[in-house]
This record gives structure tokens, sequence and C-alpha cells, in this order.
């Protein structure tokens, strides 16, 4: 479900966040057209005037559309604000760490685990769960975000045919 932008995500702060200032993924839950898939973007959005920061939601449908790989240019057409005045923002990713091949057990065995930095090209994969906790003048908000990781058809975002 997930096409990121810039797979190499980070935590706030980073130069990912900064350069790029969204996540993006594909989600079959979508806000907007419900039903169908939809590419969502994650984004912060600055105020010029006072220097605020939001966080901003946004979506894309996928309705009659072929997307092929995480670079394909979208138009999206709605959106909705999720925190405005934004202090600080954190991201994790929870999703498979590490595979090694068990000589007792016969078998490659996954190990997954909370991560700061998640890069689906070295990977070659997505996480199964994405947290964003944001940090407002209202607060402190966590928002969760499951992830359907297993298609077969997302590692072609990440693997271009030659």
């Amino acid at each position: 479900m997930l096409r990121i932008r810039n797979p190499k995500i980070e935590t706030a702060g980073s130069p990912s966040l900064k350069e790029k200032k969204s996540l993006r993924f594909v989600t079959l839950s979508s806000v907007f057209h419900q039903g169908k898939p939809a590419v969502a973007r994650i984004r912060l959005q600055k105020n010029e005037a006072d220097d605020s920061k939001a966080l901003i939601y946004e979506e894309a449908s996928l309705e009659q559309r072929y997307l092929r790989y995480n670079d394909d240019s979208l138009e999206y057409g709605n959106g909705m604000l999720i925190c405005d005045n934004l202090k600080s923002l954190r991201i994790r990713y929870f999703g498979a760490w590490e595979t090694k091949f068990d000589s007792l057990k016969d078998a490659f065995v996954t190990e997954y685990k909370w991560q700061g930095i998640f890069d689906g090209n070295e990977r070659n994969t997505i996480p199964d769960i994405i947290e964003i906790i944001v940090t407002s003048g209202a607060g402190e908000t966590k928002l969760v975000f499951p992830i359907m990781a297993h298609s077969p058809g997302k590692g072609y975002f990440f693997n271009r045919e030659k």
C-alpha cells in the first residue's frame, strides 16, 4: 500500500523531510474515494505570514489510472488539515528489519522492529505500520497507519524493468 516519494524518509529534522516535505503511499482505504485505491500524501505546509507549519493529508484517485513507478506524476484533488501550529513531528516505521537463515529451523526468519529510518529502495520492501506523532499547541497526537505491505505488485515501484 505504500508508495513513497523519496523512499528514504527520516524523522523530523532530517534532510529528506525538510527537502521533500512529504510522505506518499498508495492506500486501499481512501478517505475521499471510498472503495477505490488512491495515492495519499502527508506533507508539511509552511505559512509564510507567521512562519508556522501545518500537516496536510491529500489524495489523488487511482480510478482509471495506471501507476507504475514511484516517481510517476500525480495531481492531488482532495485534502484536509491534520494539524496546524505544528511544533514537532516524529515518524516511526514498523516492519522487517533483517532476514536471516536459521540453521536450527532450516528456514529464513525475519525480525520485525520499530525504526526511525526506512529506505524502501534499500530493503526492497515497505513498512507494515507508519506512526506519526504530532505536537502542536493543542498537545500531542499519535496517528497510526497500518499498511497492507505484502502485495506482490508493490515491489515493482522500486524495481524498474530494464
